[in-house]
């Protein structure tokens, strides 16, 4: 009982200190230094691998998820912590929890980052696709392309992410880049590969003289029936999903239980082949967790 009343106070004071730093307010950057930042580190990226950390870095800028490399690291070692006291509450044995705390303490945070930005991309494609229809309008009434992005920033109505990245749009071009430029400098920092596509589609409509309106109904819709074939596949799958989290966490559940009901009730089990039978457990739970993780990267569609 003593292991369960320490792994809840361990566990609830590492997410606390997780959540603080998270909260901790941001120095405001200058416009100069924004405009630095971004000649330089983009420009980088493209020259040279980059390492472990500055990907990291990356993919959390990218997913907007607002949490810094030092929570990311936090929050792995609050899983960690969490699942070596878990599994050294139900196996009784330090070397399988240090095991699972490594492997598992190293899955949750990247889990975490990949859910978050998932959700991030969700409510920026809902905003990408705002701002083309916005686009699309303002230049069949007869503005320019430059006037179509300026009046995506200048409608309150749009939502703040894509009102700020059109925003960058329009200081790139000020600073010498063309808008097709601007729109690839977006897709980088965003990480979507639609804006990707549609700089190198304004690329090649200004080139060829197309219009460019035409071009922006055209990924509308594709954004739209995307996001309704994803929507459907995720209402078919959602008994699936209810029903894989359900059953993985029956093993857990019903150890724990009768751990605290009865202490000894594993003992006979665990003391098998002279203990032995904590890594039979260990090795059955670890089918589990691998069998869960691929479910859910199975149910999880993205078209």
């Amino acid at each position: 009982m003593l292991e369960l009343i320490t792994f809840g106070i361990v566990t609830v004071v590492m997410l606390l200190a997780a959540f603080l730093i998270s909260l901790k307010s941001r120095r405001k950057i200058t416009l100069e230094e924004r405009l630095y930042h971004r000649k330089t580190s983009y420009r980088v990226e493209e020259d040279r691998e980059l390492n472990v950390i500055e990907r990291l870095e990356l993919d959390l800028k990218q997913s907007r998820v607002n949490i810094s490399v030092s929570v990311y690291f936090l929050i792995g070692i609050v899983g960690a912590a969490s699942v070596f006291f878990l599994f050294q509450y139900l196996l009784e044995d330090i070397i399988i929890a240090v095991i699972a705390a490594a492997v598992i303490g190293f899955y949750i945070p990247k889990q975490l980052l990949v859910i978050l930005k998932e959700k991030k991309m969700q409510e920026f494609d809902n905003s990408f696709s705002k701002a083309l229809k916005r686009m699309s309008a303002s230049m069949r009434s007869g503005s320019s392309m430059l006037q179509a992005v300026q009046s995506v920033v200048d409608t309150p109505a749009m939502p703040k992410v894509i009102r700020e990245e059109m925003a960058l749009i329009l200081i790139d071009y000020d600073y010498g880049d063309s808008i097709d430029i601007a729109f690839r400098k977006m897709a980088e920092r965003t990480g979507v590969k639609d804006v990707k596509s549609i700089a190198i589609s304004i690329e090649i409509g200004m080139r060829q003289g197309s219009k460019l309106f035409e071009v922006f109904d055209s990924y509308v819709n594709t954004i739209m029936d995307r996001k309704e074939s994803e929507a459907e596949a995720r209402a078919t799958l959602s008994a699936t999903r209810a029903s894989v989290n359900i059953l993985v966490s029956v093993p857990f559940l019903f150890t724990a239980g009768m751990k605290v009901m009865s202490p000894g009730y594993f003992d006979l089990a665990y003391g098998y082949a002279g203990g032995l039978g904590k890594y039979i457990y260990f090795a059955i739970y670890g089918f589990v967790i691998a069998g869960y993780v691929y479910l859910v990267r199975k149910c999880n569609i993205r078209i």
